[in-house]
């Protein structure tokens, strides 16, 4: 196969080239398309949105135009190329830096693998872009196979590198963002060598051009010099990533090694990279138990010796049971309960039990505000009926207080802010829900009971019938007493040593100093039944 082309074929090759390695209005859409196309797909994750941007972009043009006019010793085309593709990567870089900044770390993510895959080039990315470079030289000199630059072009990928170095700087990891970039500097540097090489056996080179032109020699040398920079970079990265291999392997094996002494452990995930001579290893585990420090200590151990390097070892586990249609295989064990934890539960149970108390009411929720030298002090979230006002929190701190103590007698104190939710259920027939009164205080219990015991005591009087009775209490708390008055019915009126008795006997069964007040009514009551 002869690769030289014909002096007519040349002409329209050199004319070919030149046309599509300038700055112009179609250069400069095409590129910014194929930047929003490979930057919106590099975000989704879309393998085949990025090739799209592949396709599209321009930017092989200008490099082989440069190729062309170093063989040729041509200055003005290379720097007209040259300056076309500079414009481009400053367009690319721009446009995706823009993107990832406005968009937010929220809505670009890093980890995606078409990203990720673009950040730690190797040796292997210089000989793959050597050689699409020669096959987009061919392709190009040989115009019966022209049709295969698509090819080339998906194959060198240049838009997308810089995209990603976009989008790393505009998120601030300029690390990342640099060796997203090394991999487009790796593709131009080899495709234009490669297509260099090709031009000059195709017979487009004019050696005493280059040879007169000092600049386009030093260009000429500076290229080759980046190259064998960048491919001692990409070496050391090729380097790396084999030892990283060899580590996650050796890892591997040793961490299933060591998971098999847990029963129903399991490995589920393992990270390995080699950091300034360090070896930082991420592993998830899953088992019934968690993973304890003396196996992590015995598994750094062993992975220092077998590998060489200081490493930095982390273990995540997640707690798993395993299960079939029989029962239980196994099942994780419950880490004891810390102080506060008892603490909670218990004030919890004490709460829930006061709040039997209140008809119709639901604790929500339970929040510890503080914890003070006197107690705790909660925040308690209630649906009710009716809204608790101080005096319903009162007791309802009192009763949970005594019940907690009842389990922890050096609990000290406890408070209460009770927030309220109005709970009311309606259909189109009415209220679902019927209204609830409010519960009594213990006062009103206390009264209420003096009343029931008083209206006893009268009841035994045959004579008299009792129609009313109100009972207040009186005096200091240290020194309580009753005042008891009734409304009776009797048939006569009562004597004057009628009342003292009366008032001793209801002394007598309340317990309580009191003073009765007595307004009685003349007459009889009588009940009749109508024959049937």
């Amino acid at each position: 196969m002869k690769l030289r082309v014909p002096e007519q074929a040349q002409l329209e090759i050199i004319e070919s080239i030149q046309s599509s390695s300038g700055l112009g209005s179609s250069y400069l859409i095409l590129l910014l398309l194929s930047t929003l196309i490979a930057t919106f797909g590099l975000i989704s994750n879309s393998t085949a949105t990025v090739i799209g941007a592949m396709i599209v972009a321009p930017l092989m043009g200008p490099i082989l135009g440069i190729a062309l006019s170093l063989v040729q010793g041509h200055l003005p085309d290379f720097r007209r190329a040259l300056t076309a593709e500079l414009v481009g990567v400053l367009v690319c870089l721009f446009t995706a830096t823009c993107i990832s900044k406005g968009l937010g770390s929220a809505h670009v993510d890093l980890s995606q693998s078409e990203i990720v895959g673009r950040t730690h080039p190797t040796l292997l990315d210089l000989a793959i872009g050597f050689a699409a470079g020669l096959a987009g030289a061919f392709a190009t000199v040989n115009r019966k196979i022209s049709a295969s630059i698509a090819g080339v072009a998906i194959a060198v990928a240049l838009v997308p590198p810089l995209c990603v170095s976009g989008l790393c700087i505009g998120a601030g990891q300029y690390e990342r963002g640099v060796g997203a970039f090394v991999l487009f500097l790796a593709n131009f540097l080899t495709i234009q060598l490669a297509a260099s090489i090709v031009f000059a056996l195709a017979g487009l080179g004019h050696w005493g051009n280059l040879r007169r032109e000092r600049r386009l020699l030093q260009a000429f040398v500076v290229n080759l010099l980046l190259l064998l920079a960048t491919g001692a970079f990409l070496t050391r990265q090729l380097t790396n990533l084999v030892a990283e291999r060899r580590a996650e392997q050796i890892t591997r094996e040793i961490t299933l090694q060591e998971l098999s002494h847990l029963t129903g452990a399991s490995l589920d995930a393992l990270r390995v990279r080699l950091v300034k001579g360090n070896l930082e290893v991420e592993i998830s585990a899953r088992a019934p138990e968690e993973v304890g420090v003396s196996s992590a200590r015995n598994l750094q151990k062993t992975l220092q010796q077998r590998l060489g390097y200081p490493v930095r070892l982390r273990i995540g586990t997640a707690r798993a049971s395993y299960v079939t249609p029989d029962g239980h295989l196994f099942l994780p064990e419950k880490a004891a309960p810390t102080e506060q934890e008892v603490l909670e539960a218990e004030t919890q149970r004490a709460l829930t039990q006061a709040l039997e108390g209140f008809p119709g009411v639901e604790l929500t929720s339970l929040r510890q505000l503080t914890q003070e030298a006197d107690g705790q002090r909660l925040l308690v979230l209630l649906r009710s009926p009716y809204l608790f006002d101080s005096r319903l929190v009162d007791r309802l701190e009192t009763t949970t207080l005594e019940k907690l103590q009842s389990r922890r007698p050096d609990q000290k104190g406890l408070g209460l802010t009770v927030r309220t939710t109005l709970v009311q259920e309606y259909t189109r027939q009415g209220q679902q829900n019927s209204p609830i009164d409010l519960p009594p205080s213990p006062d009103e219990i206390q009264r209420q009971e003096f009343e029931r015991q008083a209206g006893l005591v009268i009841a035994q009087q045959k004579d008299l019938e009792l129609l009313e009775i109100h009972v207040t209490t009186a005096g200091s708390s240290e020194q309580p007493s009753l005042s008891v008055d009734v409304k009776l019915r009797s048939p006569k009126p009562l004597t004057p040593t009628r009342i003292p008795l009366l008032t001793k006997a209801l002394h007598q069964d309340l317990g309580l100093p009191l003073t009765l007040g007595v307004e009685v009514i003349l007459g009889q009551s009588f009940r009749a039944t109508a024959p049937k």
